[in-house]
Formats: C-alpha cells, structure tokens, sequence
C-alpha cells in the first residue's frame, strides 16, 4: 500500500510539473504577442531620434499623434503663434520624448498653422480623425519666417468707428489697446439710452458696452466664455468693448441692434 502511495504521489508530481510548465510557457508566449502588436501597432520614437537643432536655425519635426494628445496649447498676446503650454506627463506626446514645452505647433495634418489664431488652430484639429502628423518647430519666431516678426504691441494700427447719421471717424492706437477704452476716451459713445450713466464703466459687469466690429474681428482678442453667454442672442462679430483688445486695423460700428437678452441684465 505504501509503494502504491508514494507511485501515485510521484506521478502526481510529474504531471503537476508538465502542467505548470506547459501553461507558464503559453503565458509568457501569449505576453511576448502581445508586446509585439502593441510594439507593431504605435510605438513612440526615441528622443535621438530628431536630428541635433541648429541653434542658428531652429528645428522643425513631426510627430503623429491622435487629437487628444496630452497637450496644452498657448498663444502670444494676440491670440496667434501657437505653442506647446504644458504636456500631461500621462498622455501620448509625453511619451514620445519629442515634444518641449515653447514648441510652435505650425502644422496639422495637412494645413500650415503657423501666425494662425486660436480659432484657425482647433477648426483645423476638430476635423481630424484617428492619428495625424502635427508639425512642431523648436526656435523662434525669425528663424522660422527667416525674416524679423512684427510684435502687434509695439505698433500703431487704425479704428475705424462708424455712427448712424455722422461721417465715420478714424482713430489709432498702439496694439493691444482696450477698445472701449480708445473709443470712450475719444467721446464715442458704446452705450444705449440710460445706460450711457448707469453702465459699470468698463468692469464686464454689466453687458451694456456692446460693438459691432464690422472688419478685423479676428484681429482682436478671442471672446471669452462669460462675453459668449452675454452676447448668445448677437452676431459672433458683436462684442463686449471692454474686453475686446485691438492687434490689428479693425471697423467698429457703435449703437447697433442688440438682442432682448441685454435688457434682462
């Protein structure tokens, strides 16, 4: 009885071994498998991969990535030059090792994005599908033009200001300049009735300074989301003058038709 025990207990050992073994083998075959595909389906390049960056002339590479990418976007003061803000060290473009933060995005797909507004950029990204080639370039502003860039805050551009019943008027002012504040400074007025004397005096608090910018819309600062819901029932080209920033020539034409939801305030 005993020799029969330790028999069975040596066959039971036997085919508990083949059984580990041959099991172990198909798991770490099935996750060898699985790393090739995934290796074969997308894999992130390697940081030497991008040639070394000509401090003379900046550095331009593309790198395909899906539209949720893990980035962050920034612009200049006007809205334009779109550059790489944060990068989620969780998301996709972490992972290649690529991408910097101060990186110009000045390519989507198949569309140049470069001195192109904010509007222009996420337009051309939402009708993107699957994976796509951005363009980055590492570098500045000249060396990618190859030519000196203007900077829309050290110069002076012209308002052109139309008023029922009076010959337009033209103003200038230096880039960046509140609106409404160039405009009222000049004696134009931006408000209806008695709201000429009970507005907030240019603190976004009442809704009642409303333009209409005629030219030049996508030469001002972009509407933010409080000036969207206040301005819903108006033209995208009417704006709030004393959030609006000039970067450009523009023709503004005061004391238009507002929409009911402006008297509810």
């Amino acid at each position: 009885f005993q020799l029969n025990s330790l028999i069975f207990l040596i066959i039971l050992s036997i085919i508990t071994i083949s059984y580990q073994y041959k099991y172990k083998y198909k798991f770490n075959h099935i996750q060898s498998i699985t790393k090739l595909n995934a290796k074969k389906d997308w894999s992130p390049p390697k940081s030497n991969d991008l040639p070394i960056e000509d401090s003379n002339r900046g550095l331009a590479f593309t790198v395909e990535l899906p539209r949720v990418a893990g980035l962050s976007w920034g612009s200049d003061l006007s809205f334009r030059w779109i550059f790489v803000q944060d990068i989620d060290p969780s998301g996709l473009a972490a992972q290649t090792g690529l991408i910097n933060k101060g990186d110009y995005i000045i390519g989507i797909g198949n569309t140049s994005t470069i001195a192109k507004d904010f509007n222009f950029v996420l337009d051309t990204l939402s009708k993107q599908e699957g994976t796509f080639n951005y363009t980055f370039f590492r570098g500045t502003k000249e060396q990618l033009l190859g030519r000196p860039v203007v900077d829309p805050t050290k110069e002076i551009y012209t308002i052109t200001v139309i008023q029922e019943g009076k010959p337009n008027i033209q103003l200038t002012c230096p880039g960046g300049s509140n609106l409404r504040t160039v405009l009222v400074s000049n004696g134009i007025n931006v408000y209806r009735s008695l709201t000429r004397w009970t507005n907030c005096n240019g603190k976004q608090r009442c809704g009642t300074c409303i333009v209409d910018i005629k030219q030049g819309n996508e030469l001002c600062s972009l509407r933010a989301l409080d000036e969207e819901l206040v301005l819903r029932e108006n033209p995208e080209s009417y704006r709030l003058s004393c959030v609006t920033y000039v970067y450009g020539d523009v023709t503004v034409e005061v004391q238009s038709p507002v929409g009911a939801a402006q008297w509810t305030r």
